[in-house]
């Protein structure tokens, strides 16, 4: 990602220098490099939530008979995210972080991958969909809870530069957003011709 570890001398630094400058966030190097490390991380995030959006309703609420089960799976992980908001938050200030976020994405990562897998065995059912649904959204929260705090940590030692660093966070995110929809809706219709039926759909939440 951005910010790898200057040379150390000479001509290829000075030119490292200049390359580097424009995107260079905070002034200290591994606190710049930990920085760009935390938002190309939750771009990435950002890309996969937008494809299991886009996939969600034509995989359990393609007609006017099942669309309650979009929205019934939306309040399960709303209930998810507020039930580990509640329950997790004093953990999380207690335990590393960096662990708290590599197993809840990690974890989060192995549900999202039974979804395709269940589907093609022939296993899938609307009640296994929002378990997992349940469960990958309390990953999620404690997942984006520990960023936060991650973040302000990263930002910490130069509180100056925060609404800089909160700006390009926004901005790559941001841009993850407008174009993984996009990207995802491809997706689904490439993996639908190529598979039929709701293959695109359950692919991509994989």
């Amino acid at each position: 990602g951005c910010g790898p570890s200057l040379p150390r001398r000479g001509l290829l630094r000075r030119a490292w220098e200049r390359l580097y400058r424009p995107i260079r966030v905070l002034p200290d190097e591994d606190l710049d490099r930990e920085y760009w490390k935390f938002v190309w991380s939750q771009a990435l995030i950002n890309t996969g939530v937008s494809f299991h959006y886009n996939a969600l309703t034509p995989l359990i609420g393609p007609t006017k008979e099942t669309s309650h089960n979009v929205t019934d799976n939306r309040a399960l992980n709303s209930g998810a995210q507020l039930a580990a908001s509640l329950a997790t938050g004093p953990m999380i200030d207690r335990s590393s972080l960096q662990r708290v976020l590599a197993w809840t994405h990690f974890f989060r990562a192995l549900l999202m991958f039974s979804v395709p897998i269940l589907f093609f065995y022939g296993y899938f059912a609307i009640a296994a969909f929002h378990a997992i649904i349940f469960v990958a959204g309390f990953l999620q929260t404690m997942g984006f809870t520990a960023g936060s705090v991650v973040f302000n940590r990263i930002i910490g030692p130069h509180s100056a530069y925060y609404n800089r660093a909160n700006a390009v966070y926004t901005l790559v995110v941001s841009l993850g957003g407008v174009l993984a929809p996009l990207a995802a809706g491809l997706f689904v219709v490439a993996a639908d011709a190529a598979f039929g039926g709701l293959a695109g759909a359950a692919l991509s939440y994989g």
